[in-house]
């Protein structure tokens, strides 16, 4: 490999060499994790497991609940939520 200036000409065959790698590495860390959690799942009581899987449930639920805005939308928000609270609207 020559390197010309500052850019380095790199071919067709690196680039997918790493793209595989990269993916690699993201399964083996998927795996890792996947077996960390049957792992310590195991060792939970029956109660333990269904308390846990109650909070799962319910963080799933409240991720989907959740929705973006942009910034403009979340200012009207704002300025709405801090009116109210100027009008003696509280909690």
């Amino acid at each position: 490999m020559q390197v010309t200036g500052h850019v380095i000409p790199i071919s067709v065959d690196v680039l997918a060499f790493k793209k595989v790698n990269l993916y690699k590495l993201f399964f083996m860390a998927a795996q890792s994790l996947e077996n960390d959690f049957v792992k310590y799942w195991s060792m939970l009581t029956d109660v333990e497991k269904e308390s846990l899987l109650t909070v799962a449930k319910n963080y799933a639920h409240l991720k989907q609940e959740t929705r973006n805005i942009d910034i403009k939308q979340y200012n009207i928000e704002i300025d709405e939520a801090v009116a109210r609270v100027e009008g003696g609207e509280y909690l």
